[in-house]
């Protein structure tokens, strides 16, 4: 059996936990049309950062 198309987010429960969430979308799926209208609602963005001066590993005798 494949999985099911969601075409409202009506058709998208509430979830009480990730497994909950991630069990979901194991079966079901975004409709093209459902998906397009999704946005990001937090992006997210990466800093590069300065190599370090000295090593950071922690020798023991």
């Amino acid at each position: 059996m494949g999985r099911l198309e969601i075409k409202s987010w009506d058709e998208v429960p509430e979830f009480e936990n990730e497994a909950q969430e991630a069990g979901f979308w194991a079966t079901h799926y975004l409709s093209e049309a459902l998906a397009e209208e999704a946005q990001v609602v937090d992006p997210i963005t990466f800093e590069l950062l300065e190599p370090r001066k000295k090593s950071a590993t922690r020798r023991t005798a």
